[in-house]
């Protein structure tokens, strides 16, 4: 009776514990910030009161009602570079290259629809915002010519942080350029990349994003109207961007596949972002509260985010017919539950990518999300990614999705000499490990041969 008792007692503890979990975990999420350009305004603004009026000017400018019937613009075409900043680990949890390489791909799919009304689920928007479904008529591509060079190239570039390195960047604490926006991401250091001319390319850094320490932001943007904003806090222009945690890229197509949150897996983060790259604020405003606005005429006043899957019909500000628009890009409710951008949001953005807008020059390099003559997609080798590098005892070679047309790899010193022959049956999960035990401090090249090619990467041995 007693042992009856005491396991009664345990189980009945333990399931108090994990509601408490549960429920703990639901209200973390429901206030979660998830975006962080808010944060960074308000951090900005403590240390510069004078930036809250240049970050309220839109509030009572409001698009002009002629602009919101607008629908028929050009179709414009953005080249776009993403920047892959992840440890090992991180790297597997998106299922390594082949896996980064697919939810690149799903991901551009994901904004072309949401940018040019051709998302299939648009037949959720409540009949009453239907007339409001807006086209910005934005399509985006990967980049398909290196900046430098004009060679071929994957619209990616990788690095794995070595082991010690700390993985995490912070919205407004950073060391490098600026300090804010995830700025450390955004420099040639041990952990950065630094952009790509930003006036040809839309620069979109993937990483671990944190904020004092803490997970929870999910994506930031420093959109280029920040560049204008006053010293001390200026944003250089190399800053302007989008960052994503590595988490929320692209769109599910397994359930075992890894997402930041379960219902953050359609690939909408992204959408959500660049939205405020072309200057869009939250469909609240720029913080909580009935009255701040986003400025835009035909989003209704809205109080404050909106988390999950709301029911429909929720009243909004004013009372007003249809009630809160939830169901907008640029609320923080589930992917699945995102379905619109607005006329006036449109109106906009479009502002931004016409002639003498902030990020008109984007559009006028469609050529260069086009391979070079001659080449083909299925020509290209994925980016060869060595790490870590510096090394100590071993490296890894990351050789893209086709590691089985690797034909030898080879280590050589400075002098040419032959130091090493890698057995190629050592590849496991399309990753090769390299024993570097028993090889001097120094500098030496590793030369992975292809059918076609022969890939050098330099590597440094401590």
């Amino acid at each position: 009776m007693f042992i009856t008792r005491l396991l009664f007692m345990r189980k009945t503890l333990l399931l108090m514990a994990l509601a408490s979990v549960f429920t703990y975990t639901a209200v973390g999420q429901a206030h979660a910030p998830r975006c962080g350009i808010d944060a960074v305004r308000a951090h900005m603004a403590q240390h510069q009161p004078e930036l809250a009026t240049s970050f309220a000017a839109r509030q009572v400018a409001p698009e002009h009602d002629v602009a919101l019937k607008t629908n028929d613009y050009t179709t414009v075409t953005i080249p776009v570079v993403f920047h892959f900043l992840l440890t090992e680990s991180q790297l597997t949890h998106i299922g390594g290259v082949a896996g980064l390489e697919r939810r690149l791909i799903s991901q551009i799919e994901v904004l072309n629809e949401d940018f040019n009304a051709a998302n299939t689920d648009y037949t959720s928007i409540p009949e009453v915002f239907r007339s409001l479904y807006g086209n910005a008529r934005i399509r985006f591509g990967l980049a398909r010519r290196h900046h430098a060079t004009g060679a071929a190239f994957a619209g990616y570039q990788l690095k794995v942080l070595a082991p010690g390195v700390d993985s995490s960047y912070e919205i407004f604490s950073g060391t490098a350029g600026s300090r804010y926006f995830c700025s450390d991401a955004k420099y040639d250091t041990n952990k950065g990349f630094a952009a790509w001319p930003p006036d040809r390319y839309l620069n979109i850094w993937v990483l671990r994003i944190t904020e004092n320490n803490r997970e929870g932001v999910i994506g930031i943007t420093a959109p280029p109207s920040f560049t204008a904003l006053g010293q001390p806090l200026l944003l250089y222009q190399n800053e302007i961007g989008i960052v994503l945690t590595y988490g929320v890229l692209g769109k599910r197509v397994s359930s075992s596949e890894y997402f930041f949150e379960r219902d953050l897996d359609k690939g909408r983060t992204l959408t959500h972002e660049m939205g405020h790259y072309f200057e869009l604020d939250h469909i609240w405003g720029i913080e909580p509260g009935c009255s701040t606005d986003d400025g835009i005429a035909d989003t209704p006043p809205q109080e404050d985010a909106n988390y999950f899957c709301p029911s429909y019909p929720k009243a909004n500000c004013t009372n007003s017919n249809g009630g809160e628009m939830f169901m907008n890009y640029m609320d923080y409710v589930n992917d699945g539950c995102m379905h619109l951008f607005t006329h006036g949001q449109v109106a906009r953005m479009r502002r931004e990518v016409a002639s003498g807008g902030r990020s008109y020059s984007l559009t006028t390099n469609p050529g260069l999300i086009e391979w070079p003559a001659g080449i083909q997609n299925e020509d290209i080798f994925s980016e060869l990614v060595i790490a870590p590098n510096p090394a100590s005892g071993y490296t890894m070679i990351y050789p893209g999705q086709k590691p089985e047309m690797l034909k030898d790899v080879s280590v050589w010193n400075m002098m040419g000499q032959l130091v090493k022959t890698v057995p190629l049956q050592e590849v496991q999960n399309g990753v090769l490990r390299v024993d570097l035990s028993g090889i001097t401090t120094g500098v030496y090249t590793i030369r992975c041969h292809y059918a076609a090619e022969t890939i050098s990467r330099k590597i440094v041995v401590r």
